[in-house]
């Protein structure tokens, strides 16, 4: 189990965030949360069930071919990056697109990826994703960004692309 969520050395006691807190501590405390937020989009809708896993996807990309290459088949992946243009997202989704990493994946779920021209990625990514029958999700609040959730990678999760929510199956602790 792995949480993906607040850095605690920029974001925490940087002014008020009272959604980042309650999620932080109902995660951590052993809730199984249910996590909507609003500003989430919806690319693709369904509904999908899979252990949750991802992270940025620079990083994604630079552990490919060694011992900590990400493994999709059957899982919910988040995607999440900061600072990088558009064409270079393109780059990097199409290269993990022709690995393969998508071809077994439950749903997808994309941060709020600033400074990476948001207006522009649900384009690219519907395009890589095209001919994916999976829900895919923009814009959810962890990651790089403001209003970050807690995600508890490597717990099983639900993702429903009607409401724009991941709702944990399971306490990530006990």
């Amino acid at each position: 189990m792995t949480f993906h969520g607040p850095m605690v050395a920029t974001q925490f006691g940087k002014g008020p965030n009272q959604a980042m807190d309650e999620n932080f501590m109902k995660v951590l405390g052993g809730q199984a949360v249910e996590m909507s937020f609003p500003g989430v989009r919806t690319l693709r809708p369904g509904q999908a069930e899979g252990i949750l896993t991802g992270g940025c996807l620079t990083l994604i990309c630079t552990t490919i071919g060694t011992p900590y290459e990400i493994e999709t088949e059957d899982k919910i992946l988040f995607i999440e990056d900061i600072d990088e243009a558009p064409y270079r997202i393109d780059r990097m989704l199409s290269y993990l697109k022709g690995l393969g990493k998508f071809d077994h994946v439950r749903g997808v779920v994309f941060g709020q990826m600033p400074r990476c021209q948001p207006e522009l990625l649900p384009e690219i990514i519907m395009e890589i994703f095209d001919e994916l029958p999976v829900p895919v999700l923009f814009g959810f609040p962890s990651g790089h960004g403001d209003s970050l959730a807690t995600l508890p990678f490597g717990l099983p999760v639900r993702i429903d692309g009607k409401t724009g929510a991941i709702g944990m199956v399971e306490p990530a602790v006990l």
